[in-house]
């Protein structure tokens, strides 16, 4: 694998590039996608058909995200004294999540059409031809990655300002309830960034600077 594609040693960007292929690729790097590149068809395609699986299940949760942040943006708070979604804070928090879950959708199918009907061998002529500089590896990352972390991003937003919106109900168990609903996404994002990311190098390079 030609060294371009691997992560650089700074810090910072090492964490960066592993959650990009973690996120895009299923893998914290891009070993396994140049090893079914150039491995035999079978191969390649049960990858492929992972790949495309992901992006299918993150397009269908994006389309439902635009379907719910759609109607919050564009109708008032049936039982406002219980939440509120039309205040400041809480309704820039959906119209962000709007707009995120716009882009998913966007490119989420345009990835899925490019990578339908893709063959190892023109995959690999392309890695020879259009991929051979480390800022087209960027790019390419962010383009396969932006849909999962759109999608993440905008339900993360959306909890915020539900949890905003809650703050400010007239109903306690609205108000307590809404701190325990928000806990599991949070404790996965921490999890995930301890499966990207080793905490003692974190602290060292930290203390280094």
């Amino acid at each position: 694998m030609p060294e371009y594609w691997k992560a650089l040693q700074m810090p910072p960007f090492r964490w960066l590039f592993q959650a990009l292929c973690l996120v895009g690729t299923g893998s914290k790097s891009l070993d396994e996608l140049w090893r079914v590149t150039h491995t035999t068809r079978p191969e390649w395609q049960e990858y492929a058909e992972r790949c495309m699986t992901r992006y299918h299940n993150t397009n269908i949760v994006a389309a439902l995200l635009l379907g719910a942040t759609a109607t919050l943006v564009t109708a008032g708070s049936a039982r406002p004294e219980l939440i509120d979604h039309t205040r400041t804070a809480t309704y820039i928090c959906v119209f962000i999540a709007f707009g995120l879950s716009i882009g998913a959708v966007s490119v989420a199918p345009a990835v899925l059409f490019a990578m339908n009907g893709m063959e190892r061998e023109w995959v690999a002529n392309t890695q020879q031809d259009l991929l051979t500089s480390k800022s087209r590896i960027w790019c390419d990352l962010y383009i396969l990655a932006f849909p999962h972390c759109a999608v993440g991003v905008s339900v993360s937003v959306l909890a915020i300002g539900l949890i905003l919106a809650a703050g400010y109900s007239e109903l306690r168990l609205i108000r307590v309830g809404s701190y325990f609903i928000a806990l599991p996404p949070i404790l996965s994002l921490f999890a995930f960034l301890h499966m990207v990311i080793d905490g003692q190098a974190v602290l060292r390079w930290v203390l280094r600077k």
